[in-house]
Parts: structure tokens; sequence; C-alpha cells
């Protein structure tokens, strides 16, 4: 057992039991904490902290990634000086918005927030694909306007495109009213989708008539990224899941709502694509925690059975277990550091990583014109 693993134990076992709402609180509070500051666990910091440190505004738009986020970085050093601080405070911003989605569809916010921590909450949190994670902060702020303000909800897609362009897709594809559909039309675009994901050929003459991915995509044309297989268990677990959730429609549309029908279902969309092309992994994200919210949903409202709990428990606490299996995935927080802290030069050699590619990309940036 390692320490992620630990950190969902406690947490979901204090959520499924009756306890004092104020220790559940206080757990609550040390899982956000421990996933907020982690400092030398992952390896992307090491990208953006080298971009926090050469940017300005005369060069950060000369960098390949999205301007936005760019000039977010450039214009964040005049502001917050220590990147750190910087980064642990964003970090704290998107936990908190995850919080308010659970808080506003989830009776069980502590079960609920641990299920995410193993399921995404470690890969975004931890390894921390920073734009991305801002991405899915600025989706999730949105969607309190898809229904209320399309001008506003449009607004907050195209600023969250600026960081991270997928958001523009998941934005455009959420205004879809999946709820209004007949259950046969649900199965039968799930079937369609899982056929065009056998004929890859043409669904990458697809992906490559949309410009603004073109030159993204290029580089995984030919990659491992386009291999995966769509017969695994957790296929099967997510077929279970949409069966509850078409033959129940009526039922999470009066107790939740229509969107969060269609987030769940847009979810399982994404994943089904993102098991043949891996690279769309990062669209799964963005609607992944109303789905894992439904989930914690079924023993709850649907099927009241406690054996259910158990079975999530095994199948989430090996998901945190698969996703910490790599060497630099080995935990730190900054709070130990926080009066001492580490020379960059020093750290990126920790956690037995081969640092020669971040030195590359410090010299690149260094000379970024």
């Amino acid at each position: 057992m390692n320490v992620y693993s630990f950190i969902f134990l406690i947490s979901y076992i204090a959520g499924i039991l009756k306890m004092n709402k104020y220790f559940k609180q206080s757990i609550l509070v040390i899982l956000i904490i421990f996933l907020t500051t982690s400092y030398t666990s992952g390896s992307d910091w090491r990208t953006y902290e080298l971009m926090h440190r050469y940017f300005d505004l005369s060069n950060f738009y000369n960098y390949y990634s999205e301007k936005g986020f760019s000039l977010y970085i450039a214009l964040s050093k005049y502001i917050i000086t220590n990147f750190w601080y910087f980064f642990i405070i964003n970090k704290l911003i998107v936990a908190y918005l995850f919080y308010k989605v659970i808080k506003r569809y989830s009776q069980n916010i502590l079960l609920a927030y641990s299920v995410f921590f193993a399921a995404g909450g470690i890969f975004l949190f931890i390894d921390c694909p920073f734009r991305n994670l801002l991405g899915i902060g600025i989706f999730l702020y949105s969607t309190k306007y898809i229904e209320k303000s399309k001008v506003k909800y449009i607004l907050c897609i195209l600023l969250g495109g600026s960081f991270h362009t997928t958001i523009i897709i998941v934005g455009l594809l959420s205004l879809i009213d999946f709820s209004r559909l007949k259950n046969i039309f649900l199965f039968f675009i799930i079937g369609v989708e899982i056929i065009l994901s056998y004929n890859i050929e043409l669904v990458m003459k697809i992906l490559k008539k949309l410009p603004i991915y073109q030159h993204k995509l290029a580089f995984y044309l030919t990659s491992d990224y386009f291999n995966g297989n769509l017969l695994t268990f957790g296929m099967f677990e997510k077929f279970i899941i949409l069966c509850i959730l078409i033959f129940n429609k009526e039922k999470v549309i009066k107790k939740l709502d229509k969107k969060f029908f269609n987030y769940v279902y847009l979810y399982i969309i994404f994943y089904i694509i993102a098991t043949k092309i891996s690279i769309l992994t990062r669209l799964v994200y963005y609607v992944q925690i109303f789905y894992l919210i439904f989930v914690c949903f079924i023993p709850q409202k649907i099927y009241r059975i406690k054996l259910i709990y158990i079975v999530l428990f095994i199948y989430y606490y090996l998901i945190s277990l698969g996703q910490t299996s790599s060497v630099h995935m080995k935990y730190d927080t900054y709070l130990l550091y926080f009066f001492r802290e580490i020379p960059y030069e020093i750290r990126i050699k920790m956690n037995n990583q081969d640092y020669r590619e971040t030195i590359k990309k410090e010299i690149f940036l260094k000379n970024i014109e």
C-alpha cells in the first residue's frame, strides 16, 4: 500500500460510514491539501516552472502552448513571484470548483471526492497537466451558465480554449441535449461510435479536417496513441453504468437534472473514443466528475445494496494503485519545504527521473524571442 491508496482508503471509509460531520469535513480538507500541495511529484511542473521563470510580456506569444495560458503565466510572475505559491493557489481554486460541482449534485461529498481522488485527482493534481487542469476548472465554472446564459457560457468556453483547445470540443458537445433522445437512439449512438472506433482511418480523416487541431495531431498520427483496445474491464464497467443511466433516465433527471445526465452520457462517449485513441483522454477529464458522482449515486438512490460500496472500493482502490506506478509519482509535499525550498537544479534530478529533456527545454525557454 502506498500513500495514495492509504489516503483513498481512509477517505472512502469515512465517506460511507456514519461519522461526525466535522470529522468528515476535516478528512476532506486533508484530502484537498494533499492533492494541491504536491512538490516534486509528477513531471510536468518542471516545464511550467521554467515558463514562469522565463516568460514575460515580450516573449510569451512565441511559445507553442495556447496564448491565453502563456499570457497568464507571463502576467502571474508580476503578481506572485514564487512559482510554487502560484502553482498551489491555482490548484486550490480548481479543487474548490470540483468541490462545488460535487456539492451541487451529491449528498455524500466526501465519498464522491474520494472516488474522484482515485480515478482522476491523482493524475490531474499530482502529475498535474497544468494547462489541462486550468481548462477543466474553467469548464466546471462554465456549467452553471449553460442553461442560464448562453453568452456567458460561450465566453467561458472561448476563454478556456485559450488555455487548452480541447475545451472547445467539450463545450460544443455539451450543448447537445441527449436527455431528449429515446433510449434506443442513445444506445444507437454508442453502437455507431464503437463501430467507428474500429475504423480508425475514417476517424482520422475527420479529425484532420479540424484546422485548429492539425498541428497537434500530426505528432501522434504514427504513434502508439492510436493502438488502444476496446475489450477491457473498464469498458465493461462503462457499459454497465451506461445501461443503469439510460434505464433510470427519468429518475436521474428528476433527482439531479438533465444537464447532469448529458454530462455523464458525454463522458461515456469520450471514454470509448479515448480508449481507442488514448491522446483524446484529455477530453474525458472535463466531465469525469459527473460520471463519478453518478457512480456514487447508484447505491444511494437507485439500487440500495451495500455490497456495491465494497465493489466500488475494490475497483477504485486498484485504479489508485495503477495511477501511481510511475517512479516520478513518489509523493512529496511543498509544506515540508516551505521555509527551505530546494533549488530547481536539484529538484529536476529527484525521483530517479531522467532530466536531460528538461535541460533542453530550459535552454529553449532561455533563448525564446
